[in-house]
């Protein structure tokens, strides 16, 4: 299944989602806003992408920056709704 599709669908919310999109396609803005509407009060979002294409602040401000980690070229960001 397709997680874009299924993210746009689902009525619920999650408490622990993790995201690993393919680098470099340019998916990371799109799941992250996706991932947003399917969270609620205390959930934990993951989010494993390339240094190199790090959502955008436009995104970003809809969440909370709880934690970073780089490994190499990965980078994984904890989020929390704000």
């Amino acid at each position: 299944i397709d997680a874009r599709r299924f993210l746009e669908s689902y009525a619920g919310v999650f408490d622990i989602i993790y995201s690993d999109p393919p680098y470099e396609l340019g998916l990371v803005d799109e799941i992250t806003l996706r991932v947003h509407n399917v969270m609620g009060e205390g959930s934990l979002f993951i989010l494993q992408c390339s240094k190199r294409e790090k959502p955008s602040e436009s995104v970003i401000e809809k969440l909370r920056v709880i934690k970073e980690k780089d490994y190499g070229d990965t980078l994984l960001i904890f989020f929390e709704k704000a």
